[in-house]
């Protein structure tokens, strides 16, 4: 099942527009960049299967830390590192300024404050969630973790839009 309004999966790009500027859109790349999570055991529900079914210990694993941007409307490039360097935040603070910057802080640390949908999205494995008739009995155990997610639930599994 196609995941975008164009086909083609990963072999396609998309564009949209900021409120400030209805000229020049944003353009983004659908293709896989980066994968968080897989090259050891955590929550990301590709990295599950891999343990489920055995052969993530058999995955070379390519590790990196950032990708490069490329901006068309003004032809400048930069470099956007993973991790807790404050790269990011520089890199967002060049390109669109102090206040840019200061909203994504304040963005990021909503997301992972104690409780918030970064720490609560983890709670439940994905492989738990079961497509059948015994999806209770898979998500018994995790009853207490589904009550703390309470409201955020429906940010979990509603449009990214809606957490902004």
């Amino acid at each position: 099942v196609e995941a975008h309004d164009t086909a083609g999966g990963v072999a396609h790009s998309f564009s949209r527009f900021s409120k400030a500027d209805k000229n020049v859109p944003f353009r983004f790349d659908s293709g896989p960049s980066l994968i968080s999570g897989v090259s050891s055991k955590s929550t990301n529900p590709l990295r599950q299967v891999l343990d489920a079914v055995g052969t993530a210990d058999d995955i070379d694993w390519f590790l990196y830390d950032g990708w490069m941007v490329h901006d068309y409307a003004d032809g400048k490039a930069f470099k956007i590192t993973t991790g807790d360097s404050g790269a990011f935040e520089k890199a967002i603070e060049a390109k669109a300024g102090v206040q840019a910057r200061k909203d994504f802080e304040e963005f990021r640390d909503i997301m992972l404050a104690d409780g918030g949908l970064t720490e609560v999205s983890g709670y439940i494995p994905p492989l738990a969630l079961r497509g059948d008739a015994f999806v209770a009995r898979s998500l018994l155990g995790y009853l207490f973790k589904f009550l703390k997610i309470g409201t955020k639930g429906l940010l979990l599994t509603g449009p990214f839009t809606l957490t902004m």
